[in-house]
């Protein structure tokens, strides 16, 4: 069987910057992507073109652009060719896309999170900064980004390890895998070092002392570059090799830190409100996921830690696409991560989401078909007491997690069992609103809408929690329309999970709700629908 590899190398938006080669680095600037495809002069505003703004699309940016194709090769005796990984189905891959970014921004970011108790540096950090004098030390990444990535190594990952790990998984503990193996991953991987320059200086600013506005992006350019030479070698490899070619441990290795340092790029472009780019990265993690995953020796690896975080972040990325291709080729938790936080839960929401996309998701929901013997055929799926039966297994198997983790009984534990009953709440009006229950269920819509709000507003310390908000609070957003009560309190907790993350994009879901409030349908779906056709899409992650 044969996996596509989809993973090919880097196209320019630009000719600036020093990723894609010294031959590259010194033409002028030509624009963004869309006003080069509209044959237009570019007016190359920061952070997106103002020609762009004007006709209601989304600037792509600046920078550089990668290119995740579904074969081995555009062109020669390879074209259209796949990977052959023997014993397994052929996997989805992901589209094309492009990587693009805004200038970062120079406002101080959120200081040490109050759990953090002021704690000293972590051996993890000492571990990511341990090889900055290594012999390659990312030389021949350009002397901007390497100048200042050796003077403010140890500073960029303190940061990190501070502010930002924290704000990329549920639940933030000691045992953070960002914190407790992705950085030491970093100590011998210059392009993951890279990765976590580049969103620790965009997201810190000017706490470090000095005006980074640039940095950022050339660390995230760099990065690419990086990405961009082990594609080629693993590419010509496999023209050369054959079906082994990519099969070994230092293949899986780099598919490791690829990974992590594309999962982190696309967090720095969200933090930028850069939609596009981050969807950009989603496909090519995705991608990598879907080549290397099958592998029994990621298993014990790092790799299913992140392939896990990518499954959030393409199922949450999915209830707002429209796109059934997209949705088919979600990645899903590992079997590893089974019984972890959110798992069953997340494998449920990709099951409503996959049904309601699916021709005939719009017929008459009818309870008769519980008794199903299959219990994922559509119909029982569309069963309103199938979808609250599913989402309460979910939500008592992820407090059963919970226990296990030791959740304290503080306000930090008692808030988080608030976000699991809120994401159930949201969850089931998600489904509801999906798959035709608005109507017939609006009782329990009703008081799951009411019960959803409370929790919200009963939130010890939202700001704890802000990075795991952005998915109910957009689902509360499309519940309450015609309610300029309920809309005021939404748009509050999202002006307040982008101050306390610092995440940019966020504003970007509620210019999403307040023109659906404004619009004449209370569904939200038509609207999400025709700005994903004209290239607008809603990130709630």
């Amino acid at each position: 069987m044969r996996i596509p590899i989809g993973v090919l190398g880097t196209d320019r938006l630009d000719n600036s910057g020093e990723a894609g080669g010294p031959a590259m680095a010194n033409k002028k600037n030509t624009g963004c992507s869309t006003c080069t495809r509209r044959r237009i002069r570019c007016d190359l505003a920061q952070p997106a073109c103002k020609k762009c703004n004007k006709r209601g699309l989304e600037c792509p940016g600046y920078g550089p652009r990668l290119r995740w194709a579904g074969g081995v090769a555009v062109r020669g005796r390879l074209k259209g060719r796949n990977v052959p990984i023997p014993g397994h189905d052929t996997g989805g891959a992901g589209g094309g896309g492009e990587a693009a970014g805004a200038e970062a921004e120079t406002k101080p970011g959120p200081g040490p999170r109050p759990e953090d108790g002021g704690r000293a540096e972590r051996p993890a950090a000492e571990a990511a900064v341990a090889a900055d004098d290594d012999a390659d030390g990312g030389r021949s990444l350009g002397r901007s980004p390497d100048l200042t990535l050796r003077k403010s190594a140890r500073a960029f990952i303190e940061y990190y390890d501070r502010n930002i790990a924290g704000l990329m998984v549920w639940f933030d503990t000691e045992d953070n895998d960002y914190r407790r193996r992705v950085l030491p991953l970093a100590a011998n991987t210059p392009g993951l070092r890279l990765a976590v320059a580049a969103i620790s200086a965009h997201h810190g600013g000017m706490t470090f002392g000095q005006a980074v506005p640039r940095f950022s992006e050339e660390a995230r350019d760099a990065c690419l570059g990086l990405i961009q030479r082990r594609v080629r070698d693993m590419t010509g490899r496999l023209m050369t090799g054959g079906s082994a070619a990519l099969t070994g441990e230092a293949d899986i290795a780099d598919a490791e830190w690829m990974l992590a340092a594309i999962l982190i790029i696309s967090t720095y472009e969200m933090a930028n409100a850069q939609a596009a780019a981050a969807e950009s990265h989603r496909m090519a993690a995705r991608t990598i996921v879907n080549v290397f995953g099958h592998h029994d020796a990621c298993a014990a690896r790092v790799f299913d830690f992140l392939r896990n975080q990518m499954s959030i972040l393409d199922i949450l990325c999915s209830t707002t696409s429209f796109d059934l291709a997209d949705v088919e080729r979600a990645v899903l938790p590992p079997r590893s991560m089974a019984d972890g936080l959110f798992t069953q839960f997340l494998e449920a929401l990709h099951h409503v989401t996959l049904v309601s996309r699916r021709p005939g998701s719009s017929a008459p929901p009818d309870d008769s078909d519980d008794d199903d013997d299959d219990d994922d055929s559509d119909a029982n799926w569309r069963s309103a007491t199938a979808i609250r039966s599913r989402f309460e297994q979910a939500t008592r198997a992820t407090m059963l997690a919970a226990g296990r983790l030791q959740v304290p009984a503080t306000a930090v534990g008692r808030d988080f069992v608030r976000l699991v009953n809120i994401y159930h709440d949201a969850a089931v009006l998600y489904a509801y609103r999906c798959l035709g229950h608005v109507a017939a269920e609006h009782n329990d819509r009703r008081a799951a809408l009411a019960r959803l709000f409370a929790q919200l507003a009963a939130l010890e310390d939202a700001t704890l929690c802000a990075q795991n908000l952005p998915w109910p609070a957009f689902v509360a957003g499309t519940e309450c329309y015609g309610d300029a009560g309920r809309q005021a309190a939404i748009a509050a907790l999202l002006d307040l999970m982008t101050r306390a993350t610092g995440f940019r994009h966020f504003l970007d879901i509620l210019r999403f709700l307040r023109m659906f409030w404004a619009g004449p349908l209370p569904d939200w779906r038509p609207l999400a629908r025709d700005l994903q056709q004209r290239g607008f899409r809603i990130l709630a992650v």
